[in-house]
């Protein structure tokens, strides 16, 4: 075996510290075991645990340094509104001291005016002494003349006393008059005054006499006009009998004398208004709406006012609501059976049953002979039926236009107002446009959606015959005393 200090090739002898033998150029690779093994990867790693603190280091300086910046923003934020609060508290400094320069002015305005006060008060003061002393010399001036006028009445009076007594008169007198003169100057300045106005007004007072006659003039010509036209064209009363028959076979309407038509006011805000008067006599009124839209209270409430107002009877039949339900519900909207007492008569359904359960016939025919048997005893001038759809349910057959157009002349025959009761504007309501085509008037009522998911009731009068009537909607409230009518002020909602 080869010595460590012997080429293992040629077995020539080495130093230590050779690296190739000088003999045949044989690497000594054993020395190798003299450098220290994996040195590289050790520095490395004592590298990378070096470098790591140096990378936290420089994220806890830059977070240091967000901070830092952070509130140097902070501040620079701080000193800004600083300087605006200076700005603003120099701008209120300047402000307060232009007030107060003001103020001080005012001051001095308010000291000028209060001397000048004081110097007029003075004079006011002066000036009072001066009457308080004339009328004190005028009262001894008075009494020495009065006991000159005695002393002349008695031939007391010497010819010195006398002199002074004329003297003293002149003088009084001169005094007086010149203080009557200015007085009375003022009184007529005063009159004169008084009379421009009074003679202006009499001037406006004749200009409206005249302008009144020119009209009333103007009418009277106007009627003459008109009454000689119609002396003119007076048709016959065959022509009139010969029209009213095709008026009758054309539009299905009962051709009613013109007297009848004279307008029964209501008493309902607006609604006489709207109406071009009030409620036709005679007139046969179809009141729509859906469920909810105060039909039955708007028809109670105009019978109501009818038989208080106009002291007269009115008839009321509920075919769906019992009469002391309906009278409770009345009375909670000011409508108590004390203000019109036996005037108001009020029937229900249930109590005609009872009354008149042994009668022969359907219910239609006993219905009506009742409705007539109480005209012939009350004769009610107004009628409401509630409803019309109930009244249609009770015949023992299918309710044709026929029969409509025959309970329609039944009513009109009895030559009173009649208010009938009709559900609409729901999916399974009839078809109003028969009913509505035979009746003399339509008031449709509706419950409108706004804008705001708010629903409103709405009424507006589209039929009555004879009248000039206001077909516009107007929004219905009842505010718990009585009925509101208003133009509405919202929009309703798309698609409504």
């Amino acid at each position: 075996m080869a010595s460590k200090f012997e080429c293992p090739r040629c077995g020539s002898g080495i130093k230590p510290g050779d690296v190739q033998c000088d003999r045949c150029g044989e690497t000594l690779r054993r020395i190798e075991k003299k450098l220290p093994p994996k040195q590289a990867p050790i520095r490395e790693l004592v590298c990378e645990t070096k470098a790591a603190p140096k990378l936290d280091l420089s994220d806890v300086d830059n977070q240091k340094r967000i901070e830092i910046l952070q509130k140097e923003r902070d501040l620079q934020i701080k000193e800004k509104k600083l300087a605006e609060k200076e700005v603003r508290i120099a701008d209120m400094m300047e402000s307060l001291e232009r007030d107060s320069s003001a103020l001080e002015e005012t001051m001095g305005v308010f000291e000028g005016q209060k001397t000048i006060l004081q110097e007029k008060q003075e004079a006011i003061l002066e000036r009072e002494d001066l009457l308080v002393d004339l009328m004190q010399r005028v009262e001894a001036g008075l009494a020495e003349l009065s006991s000159y006028i005695e002393k002349g009445r008695s031939s007391e009076l010497s010819k010195d006393e006398l002199d002074k007594a004329i003297e003293l008169s002149k003088k009084f007198f001169t005094t007086y008059e010149s203080e009557r003169k200015r007085i009375k100057k003022g009184i007529l300045d005063f009159d004169i005054v008084d009379l421009g106005r009074v003679i202006e007004l009499e001037a406006m007072l004749r200009s409206a006499e005249e302008k009144a006659n020119k009209y009333r003039l103007q009418l009277e010509e106007k009627q003459e006009l008109e009454s000689s036209r119609a002396v003119g064209v007076m048709p016959s009363e065959e022509l009139v009998q010969s029209i009213g028959d095709a008026i009758n076979d054309q539009v299905g309407m009962g051709y009613t004398d013109s007297s009848k038509g004279n307008p029964i006011t209501v008493g309902i805000d607006r609604m006489d208004n709207i109406l071009g008067g009030g409620v036709p006599s005679g007139h046969l009124i179809l009141v729509t709406g859906p469920p909810g839209s105060m039909k039955s209270t708007l028809a109670f409430n105009m019978i109501y006012n009818v038989s208080e107002m106009h002291n007269t009877n009115c008839l009321y039949i509920s075919l769906e609501q019992s009469r002391e339900s309906l009278m409770r519900q009345m009375a909670r909207l000011n409508m108590s059976m004390d203000k019109v007492g036996d005037r108001l008569i009020i029937v229900d359904m249930i109590g005609l049953r009872t009354s008149k359960k042994d009668e022969p016939g359907d219910w239609r025919s006993i219905l009506l002979r009742y409705v007539k048997n109480i005209y012939a005893e009350k004769k009610f001038n107004m009628f409401v039926l509630d409803s019309l759809g109930s009244f249609k349910s009770i015949t023992s057959h299918e309710f044709t236009r026929q029969d409509l157009q025959d309970l329609f002349d039944w009513f009109k025959e009895l030559g009173i107002t009649v208010l009938l009761i009709a559900e609409s504007g729901i999916s399974d309501s009839p078809d109003l446009s028969q009913e509505a085509y035979l009746s003399d008037g339509v008031i449709e009522l509706k419950m409108k959606e706004l804008n705001d998911s708010r629903v409103q009731r709405w009424m507006r009068v589209t039929k009555m015959r004879g009248m000039n009537i206001d077909t516009r909607y107007y929004a219905l409230l009842h505010n718990g005393d009585h009925f509101i009518l208003t133009l509405p002020m919202a929009e309703s909602s798309k698609g409504s």
